[in-house]
């Protein structure tokens, strides 16, 4: 599925819930290591899909 990110554009983002989740966790642990606005990007995408499989 693709999620339209405002700055970036559209993001392809995993279809399954156990795939979101375990990106969603890739993402924020390489955000520890080092920021980058892409991943964060990347990482509102993921969290706005979870949000809507939660509905």
């Amino acid at each position: 599925m693709w999620m339209d990110h405002p700055i970036y554009g559209p993001m392809r983002v995993p279809d399954s819930l156990k795939a979101l989740r375990e990106d969603i966790d890739l993402v924020r642990n390489a955000l520890e290591i080092r920021y980058n606005h892409r991943l964060e990007a990347y990482k509102d995408c993921l969290e706005e899909r979870l949000d809507l499989f939660r509905r």
